[in-house]
């Protein structure tokens, strides 16, 4: 089964693969995606960070959707420190590997297509 954590993962992946062979092509991204990539991304965190606290009896605040999008980048730390102590860095360190590896791809896969 496709846990939200995979599916995160993967979209984070073809996401900045995309974006990136977008920016070393020198085009820019069209606005559509650009608008549904950053409104996918916020969504499929909330879908991850709302299984994730069901798992662990966890409560949140009704609008989560709208302080995601405004905090994302400090409430999924926070969270992952509060809920796995240090283990937290391990789900930081694969976010960070997969933005590079996508990164890379898109740069390779740009070098070889000319």
């Amino acid at each position: 089964m496709l846990s939200p954590s995979r599916i995160f993962f993967a979209y984070l992946f073809i996401s900045q693969f995309t974006t990136s062979l977008y920016e070393a092509r020198q085009v820019e991204l069209p606005n559509g995606l650009e608008i549904l990539s950053g409104l996918a991304f916020v969504w499929l965190i909330w879908w991850w960070l709302r299984d994730d606290s069901r798992k662990r009896n966890i409560q949140w605040m009704l609008d989560l959707g709208f302080f995601l999008i405004l905090g994302w980048v400090f409430i999924l730390p926070y969270h992952l420190f509060k809920t796995r102590g240090l283990s937290a860095f391990i789900p930081i360190l694969f976010f960070i590997l997969v933005l590079i590896s996508a990164y890379a791809a898109a740069q390779v896969g740009s070098a070889i297509v000319g």
